[in-house]
């Protein structure tokens, strides 16, 4: 049986799949709990570990095989992998005695810790298939389901039905509203740093204005996905220059680029930086491990 649920205070959708009497958490869509954004399809690993009472999180953790899978998903990973930008790793787990597993996945992104209201340490959240590689370890017959199932919400073969859960769409929704509001503000400060470099007396430059901020948006989606603006814009199959690609960007990808920009300003204004050509030493950030179209 699968249910979806809607918990008020965090803007979260998550299904509580039922395997033996346990409760198993994945998020159906984009979901912030408590401020931490976990991407769509990843596995409260936490819960699935205590369908087992023999199998230990930590020692999942501790498994010098885990670490070699997570270093091979990286290395190739589904579009849902996501890492928050500038990999920060929260201070309380990256200590002397964490497993190594653990350090990297929360680096890369493959694992997301979640925090309580407090600031208290909260479940860990997997990418799927680090969810159904942990399976595989826990019990054979947990390996069978989470293999079945898990992967219908990736498949878009789900569906959310619950007034509960219709009330969550509703809620994030507002969320990414908020946050392309707030992306809005920076682009147009953004803007106006550039335009304030080209108009200093030391600035000299014959390339095309449009061209210049053309260029560093450019640079950015680089520095960021790996691809350029055209390659986004073919993807969502965007023709008209009044559909803006922002506009179908997730709430995560958004922060990161709203992140990316709040750093270009800072080095236009602070270290006179050139925009269109060091975009991406600019930014100092490394290569978001969010897929910009989830």
């Amino acid at each position: 049986m699968h249910e979806s649920t809607y918990q008020a205070g965090d803007l979260m959708t998550i299904i509580p799949h039922n395997f033996n009497d346990k409760a198993i958490g994945q998020t159906s869509s984009e979901t912030d709990i408590n401020g931490v954004t976990i991407p769509k399809g990843y596995v409260n690993l936490s819960q699935m570990c205590k369908v087992n009472p023999k199998k230990k999180l930590n020692d999942y953790l501790s498994n010098l095989n885990t670490l070699d899978y997570l270093i091979a998903l990286s290395e190739n990973p589904m579009a849902e992998t996501y890492s928050p930008p500038g990999g920060r790793i929260p201070v309380s787990d990256n200590h002397e005695g964490s497993s190594s597993a653990l350090v990297f996945g929360l680096k890369s992104g493959l694992l997301i810790r979640t925090y309580d209201k407090i600031g208290g340490q909260g479940d860990i959240y997997s990418q799927i298939e680090i969810a159904i590689h942990a399976a595989q370890w826990i019990s054979p017959q947990l390996a069978v389901w989470a293999n079945r199932t898990l992967r219908l919400v990736i498949n878009g073969e789900f569906k959310a039905l619950t007034e509960e859960a219709k009330q969550a769409e509703k809620e994030l929704q507002v969320r990414w509203e908020k946050i392309r509001s707030g992306t809005i503000v920076t682009r147009r400060t953004l803007t106006d740093s550039i335009q304030e470099w080209l108009n200093r007396p030391d600035t000299a430059t014959t390339c095309p204005h449009a061209i210049i901020y053309a260029n560093c948006t450019n640079q950015l989606y680089l520095a960021l996905w790996g691809v350029t603006a055209v390659d986004i814009r073919c993807h969502f199959g965007l023709i008209s220059a009044k559909q803006l690609t922002r506009d179908h960007l997730s709430a995560a990808a958004l922060k990161a680029l709203d992140f990316a920009e709040a750093k270009v300003i800072e080095a236009i204004d602070h270290d006179g930086a050139t925009p269109h050509k060091n975009a991406v030493a600019i930014a100092r950030v490394r290569r978001a491990k969010i897929d910009f179209k989830d």
